[in-house]
């Protein structure tokens, strides 16, 4: 008779609270993973180039939706979760790495990570992130001047989207996980290590320690910055930087960095304004990068008079042209208009001032409270006259600034004299 019983309870040692290091190529990932090995309560090996190649950022979603589509598969059978799912998978990654920290909190860093932040998050339930955030034009410059690097990274237009892509995942999950993701500006941690080390230790729930920052001062990894631009300030390395790029590399950084630079509060405005000027070609009057930039520019101005004008918990009508950006306006609800009876956008502008009120008036019946006029849409006032004068009559404008955007609120209806 065989000893062994159907199942076997196993004891395992799993980490509650992992911690990931996360950022782009080249935005100083490993020296601060290798700086905080040196914690006495934390582990860290080296790069594991694992979860993103067995799982991938959407792969695990994709392998739960089709097999829960089946209901004889055994997942639909047996009412997993996609929480469960994604949390008994990340259980071995998790058993395999304790099973080498000795106790301690491991660190996992691999760049690729990124991507997939949202599943690690379900994945790991309790872990958290650190967000490594370098400015654009040293990452770029970084991947392309690394001596080892494959030949593809040395494509600059490459490396701009690799940098935009992998800091709009991580931004992404640190705005709607403040609690779990901690960005960190590299450029502030290598200018005071002591604050920026401080921070991070407050942040994942460790004493203090002086050997990560020290470590961190001593061995900062090799710079693809130039001797001369080396010795400078972080802001002055990176301007000197900007201006020995090739006029080529100037513009095809602000062709697919210049909007993320602005919007991550990399540079002011004024310095994006010189950046424009250093990359000005005289044969190119109006590149692709200027129109995306100005149309960055609109909607943070509409975002700020929204966040002035509009309570939070409204419901909104932007004239949108479908532009799903637009409707990117902080906690508030934002639909199309028009709007089709799916809530997505019809692709067409309505055929005259009578469509335009039924739309409206439809929309207003299914609570929408305010209607938006985005600058690019104030044309729709001249256009459609009579859909001008409803609003005029019965509704008040809240918002009239002529150069950003008008609203109207819809929650109260003035009274129309008759004749």
């Amino acid at each position: 008779m065989s000893d062994l019983s159907p199942t076997e309870v196993v004891e395992i040692e799993i980490c509650r609270r992992p911690i990931f290091v996360v950022g782009s190529q080249r935005s100083g990932t490993t020296i601060l993973a290798s700086s905080l090995r040196h914690h006495g309560a934390l582990w860290y090996s080296t790069e594991g180039y694992i979860l993103n190649e067995i799982f991938g950022p959407e792969r695990l979603d994709e392998t739960y939706a089709v097999a829960r589509l089946n209901l004889n598969r055994w997942l639909a059978r047996e009412g997993v979760t996609r929480e469960e799912f994604l949390e008994r998978m990340g259980l071995g990654f998790n058993v395999l790495l304790s099973s080498r920290s000795g106790g301690k909190r491991w660190i996992e860093k691999t760049p690729e990570n990124s991507l997939m932040i949202e599943v690690l998050g379900t994945m790991f339930p309790g872990a958290c992130f650190i967000h490594i955030l370098r400015d654009g034009r040293g990452a770029v410059n970084s991947m392309v001047n690394k001596r080892t690097a494959p030949g593809w990274v040395t494509d600059i237009t490459w490396a701009c989207r690799a940098w935009r892509r992998y800091v709009d995942a991580a931004l992404e999950y640190a705005a709607s996980h403040p609690d779990r993701c901690l960005t960190v500006r590299y450029e502030e941690l290598v200018a005071d290590p002591e604050e920026g080390f401080e921070a991070i230790y407050q942040f994942i729930g460790v004493p203090y320690d002086r050997a990560p920052m020290d470590f961190f001062r001593t061995h900062r990894t090799s710079s693809s910055f130039r001797r001369r631009i080396r010795s400078r300030s972080s802001h002055e390395a990176l301007a000197d930087l900007w201006d020995v790029w090739p006029l080529q590399f100037k513009r095809i950084f602000l062709e697919d960095a210049g909007v993320a630079m602005l919007r991550y509060g990399m540079v002011s405005e004024e310095e994006m304004q010189q950046m424009v000027e250093d990359a000005r070609d005289p044969s190119d009057e109006s590149p692709s990068w200027t129109e995306e930039l100005e149309g960055y520019r609109s909607r943070r101005d509409l975002a700020a008079v929204v966040e002035r004008g509009v309570p939070r918990d409204a419901v909104m009508l932007v004239v949108s042209k479908g532009d799903e950006r637009l409707l990117e306006l902080g906690d508030r609800e934002a639909w199309h208009f028009p709007r089709d009876e799916d809530g997505g956008h019809p692709g067409y502008h309505p055929a005259d001032s009578e469509e335009a009120i039924a739309r409206l008036e439809w929309l207003r019946a299914r609570g929408a409270e305010y209607l938006v006029f985005p600058e690019g849409s104030l044309w729709w006032l001249e256009h459609y006259t009579g859909f001008r004068d409803h609003l005029a009559a019965r509704y008040p404008r809240v918002v009239d600034e002529l150069d950003k955007c008008m609203i109207y609120g819809l929650q109260s209806v003035r009274q129309v004299p008759t004749a």
